[in-house]
């Protein structure tokens, strides 16, 4: 069966003389009714060709789509993303494009009041802008990375990054919450792929999405308050949480040289793929701490529904939205099943299916590193900057990994009586912590 003009093409063979002795020899009749001589191929012939032809591109898109979704399509090394950009090779320049202009340096101010800071967009590529809010005085910017993946801050910022920013360390430095792409006030360049085929529709969401694409926006922000500040390399410090982490570790790792300092507050366990400690894995311990039966039963479900790639392309942003709102929900239960402190982050975790949370940030991310053969653990231990890790001891998942890619070029704070969100359930000791760091 084919497709033809957008119809079903049916054919029908008959076979007339069938059992009446009819020899090789003889004339037969065609399914058309016209005679057919037995030098051309019979219509029963053409049409297993066309069936098997069917099956065999089916099998091979298939086994592509696999290998897709088997193999990291994003390889991170130290310059790897300058160089691809030397080569043409990524989707958008790593440049932006407003960069040379005398009239627009590459970013717009919505507002400014001093409760909220100036807020706005980088102009990061065209077609493509990242929101930012941004608090402090000081001429060096400190860039924040959300964690999710696609779950930006919230409108009120982190408490402990308020404080510096209204304390001492606000005359040094600006702190610039971004929002990654795909997700909160930036751009959303893809919502729905359903019309696609599953290779193209791949290579859509790599090169709007992918893991490489949110290394590189850092990057081009930095380089337009680069522009803006008139500086020949500026150098900034990172500060990422969560998966944010994970990507600001990503960053510091390609661009060792403009990466001044680096904190990573309870930074992702993605290091490997498949992960090398179990209770790095993060669906393995949550299970593990669903109160009973049947929550561990709907908890299997819908890790089955968000790990189903090969189905990933019939579904909208707003599907996507709600299954990383249902994560959420997941995780504040196991916290509270554990005893652990319930942050105020997730307090309303209904709120998180609201618009700002990203659909396809989290596929785009995790598509880049495959299911097999992912290791960044040798990558980290290149890097140049200074690092802090901050976690709490009550995290469900600990930074050990991290600590042991970094070695002695990292510190590690580890704060009492607190989980996940260190910034929120403690904000002066996590304030204290990096102040001491970036001073």
């Amino acid at each position: 069966m084919g497709r033809e003009n957008g119809g079903t093409v049916r054919q029908r063979v008959t076979k007339e003389g069938q059992g009446n002795g009819t020899s090789s020899g003889q004339a037969t009749a065609a399914p058309s009714g016209r005679t057919q001589s037995p030098d051309q191929p019979s219509a029963t012939w053409s049409w297993c060709r066309l069936i098997i032809a069917t099956l065999v591109i089916t099998v091979t898109v298939a086994a592509a789509a696999v290998w897709i979704m088997l193999r990291p399509t994003y390889h991170p090394a130290p310059g790897g993303i300058a160089q691809a950009d030397a080569l043409g090779d990524l989707p958008t320049p790593l440049t932006p494009p407003a960069i040379g202009s005398r009239t627009d340096h590459g970013f717009e101010i919505k507002s400014a009041t001093a409760n909220n800071g100036r807020q706005g967009y980088f102009h990061v590529s065209d077609g493509v802008k990242v929101y930012f809010r941004a608090v402090g005085r000081g001429s060096t910017p400190v860039l924040l990375v959300h964690g999710g993946p696609g779950a930006p801050h919230p409108s009120t910022g982190w408490a402990a990054v308020e404080a510096l920013a209204n304390g001492s360390l606000g005359e040094q430095f600006t702190f610039y919450y971004l929002h990654q792409r795909g997700c909160g006030r930036s751009t959303r360049p893809i919502t729905d792929l359903r019309n696609t085929s599953f290779p193209e529709a791949v290579a859509a969401l790599q090169d709007a999405l992918g893991l490489r694409e949110q290394v590189a926006d850092l990057e081009r922000v930095r380089r337009i308050l680069n522009h803006v500040g008139g500086e020949a390399a500026l150098r900034v410090p990172v500060i990422g949480h969560s998966f944010g982490g994970f990507i600001a570790a990503l960053y510091a790792a390609e661009f060792p040289d403009v990466v001044a300092k680096l904190v990573l507050e309870s930074p992702a366990a993605m290091l490997t793929l498949p992960m090398a400690n179990t209770s790095d894995d993060t669906f393995a311990v949550l299970r593990a701490l669903m109160p009973t039966a049947a929550r561990r039963e709907a908890f299997d479900a819908f890790v089955k529904e968000y790990t189903d790639f090969g189905n990933l392309f019939t579904k909208t942003e707003a599907d996507l939205r709600k299954t990383n709102a249902d994560f959420l929900a997941f995780y504040a239960e196991a916290l509270k099943a554990a005893g652990r402190p319930l942050p105020p982050s997730l307090s309303g975790v209904k709120t998180f299916n609201a618009p700002d949370i990203g659909g396809w940030v989290g596929p785009g991310i995790f598509m880049s590193m495959g299911m097999f053969g992912w290791d960044v653990r040798s990558l980290l231990g290149r890097t140049v900057p200074p690092v802090l890790l901050i976690e709490g001891a009550r995290d469900l998942v600990s930074s050990a990994s991290y600590a042991q890619a970094y070695g002695d070029r990292a510190s590690r704070v580890i704060l009492d009586d607190v989980g996940h969100f260190s910034h929120d359930e403690a904000p002066k000791k996590w304030s204290e912590a990096v102040s001491k760091f970036l001073a």
